[in-house]
Formats: C-alpha cells, sequence, structure tokens
C-alpha cells in the first residue's frame, strides 16, 4: 500500500519527498520469481536439528508460518506496533492452537526468522 501511494502522491514541496525501499512479498510456497518462506526459511535457514525438533513436536511448516502471522499481526500488535512478545502469545485464548510448548518452539523460530 505504501509503494502505490508512494507513486501517485505527489508533494507540493521538493523537501517532503520521501524515498521507499522495495517491498518483497513473502509466500508460503511459490517459484523461483518470489521469496517462499519453505524454501528459504525451512529448507535453508533452518538447521536440521531444528528441523527435527519442529517434526517431534508435530509442528509442520504451514502451522509455524501461521504462527509467525499471529506473532506478527495480533490485534495487540496495531497498538504497541511491535510483534507479540513471548508472554502475550503464550496467553492467547485456546482457538489459536498449538500446546504451550509448541508455541515455545514457534515463538524461537520466529526470532530466529526476524534475524
Amino acid at each position: 500500500l505504501v509503494q502505490l501511494l508512494a507513486r501517485r502522491v505527489v508533494p507540493d514541496d521538493d523537501s517532503h519527498c520521501e524515498s521507499f525501499v522495495q517491498f518483497n512479498r513473502v509466500r508460503f510456497d511459490c517459484d523461483d520469481s518470489n521469496i517462499s518462506f519453505l524454501r528459504e526459511f525451512i529448507d535453508h535457514f533452518l538447521n536440521s536439528k531444528e528441523r527435527k525438533e519442529m517434526k517431534s513436536h508435530e509442528i509442520e511448516p504451514l502451522t509455524l508460518w501461521h504462527a509467525i502471522i499471529v506473532i506478527k499481526s495480533n490485534s495487540n500488535c496495531a497498538r504497541t506496533k511491535q510483534p507479540l512478545s513471548l508472554d502475550d502469545y503464550l496467553a492467547l485464548p485456546i482457538s489459536f492452537g498449538l500446546t504451550k510448548t509448541q508455541r515455545k518452539l514457534c515463538y524461537d523460530l520466529f526470532l530466529k526468522y526476524e534475524e
């Protein structure tokens, strides 16, 4: 949205011009023309120990993808302008799914994802 607005809005004063970096859209799985969460993060960034830990806790890549979306875009994030803290994520109702141990692992992997 910011990119679209930046292209269509011409300020009255040149000193009000802003430059925006390009935003890359991350998709769960896609071809080489876009950034793939499954290919780039799960397959290449996580080490085998982390992938085994995901498997032992029954966390599929799509489950982790959804957990990261919840952590980054929960309604509390709009108020704080920050991702959920670990305590806030663990305190979410059961309707968000996952056990406490699974949520802890997802949050740890989210922190690695944010690097």
